[in-house]
C-alpha cells in the first residue's frame, strides 16, 4: 500500500513536471522517468489475493432421549468464519438445541443438542463456513 501511495504521489508530480518541465525538487523530468516506470510496472505485477469461502458439512444422528455434541472442522489452512445447523426431518421428534456456536481455538463449528423424543433418533446437518486467502 505504501508503494501505491508513493507512485500516485509521483504521478501527480509527473503531471506538474510535464507542465513545468521539471519535478517539484528541480530535477529534470526525463531523469526520473525510467525509475517511475519501473515502480509502476512492479505495482502492476503484484498478485491480488482471492478470498475463498468453502462450506463444510456433515450429517449426525442424535439418539432418542440423549444429549449430543458434534462439530465440523475447517482445514488447517482455513479460518472458521461462521456456521449453523439444519434438522434433516423437522417433522420427527423435538430437537432442543442448547448451543450452535464457534469453537474458535479449535477452528470448528459446534452444535450441542438434546433429543427430547425418547423413541426416535434425530438426524441433523452441521455447517462450517471456512475462509482462506489464496493467490
Amino acid at each position: 500500500m505504501k508503494r501505491k501511495l508513493i507512485v500516485i504521489t509521483m504521478a501527480v508530480g509527473l503531471m506538474v513536471a510535464t507542465v513545468v518541465g521539471a519535478t517539484p525538487n528541480g530535477q529534470p523530468f526525463n531523469e526520473i522517468w525510467d525509475e517511475i516506470s519501473e515502480i509502476w510496472e512492479a505495482i502492476g505485477n503484484i498478485d491480488t489475493p482471492t478470498l475463498e469461502v468453502t462450506e463444510r458439512s456433515d450429517t449426525f444422528e442424535c439418539p432418542g432421549g440423549h444429549s449430543c455434541t458434534y462439530f465440523v472442522r475447517c482445514d488447517n489452512d482455513e479460518v472458521l468464519t461462521g456456521g449453523g445447523f439444519q434438522a434433516n426431518d423437522p417433522g420427527v421428534g423435538v430437537l432442543d438445541v442448547w448451543a450452535s456456536k464457534p469453537d474458535v481455538g479449535e477452528n470448528r463449528w459446534r452444535v450441542t443438542t438434546m433429543n427430547m423424543d425418547n423413541s426416535n433418533d434425530m438426524d441433523f446437518i452441521i455447517y462450517a463456513m471456512c475462509t482462506k486467502l489464496s493467490n
